[in-house]
């Protein structure tokens, strides 16, 4: 594999984990947005 390759790859999967740690983060926003608003 070409170095080019290697890089490419691994930004990909940093990109890939980052998207995935986003979604989590927002979907506990959410859920504690939603606590929240059950504390009413």
């Amino acid at each position: 594999m070409r170095p080019e390759t290697i890089v490419a790859r691994g930004i990909q999967v940093l990109k890939t984990k980052l998207s995935d740690l986003q979604t989590q983060h927002q979907d506990e926003w959410s859920q504690n947005a939603l606590a929240l608003d059950n504390m009413d």
